[in-house]
């Protein structure tokens, strides 16, 4: 995952991101948009975001339901 890119363009990537990382389609977009879309990098800020180590992320903190 290290070198992989998420293209927000390709709907069943962006699917397969989100099942992936365990996410909506919104906080996969927003993750994008903050760090960029190298995989590993936007699972690194969804973990921090969820964990609430992330500030102004503009994604909840606490558990992903």
């Amino acid at each position: 995952m290290e070198s992989q890119a998420i293209s927000l363009d390709d709907r069943d990537a962006v699917e397969g991101w989100c099942r992936q990382f365990g996410c909506s389609e919104a906080d996969l977009i927003r993750a994008v948009w903050k760090v960029g879309n190298r995989a590993a990098d936007v699972e690194r800020f969804l973990n921090d975001a969820w964990s609430g180590h992330a500030p102004s992320t503009g994604l909840p903190t606490g558990p992903r339901s």
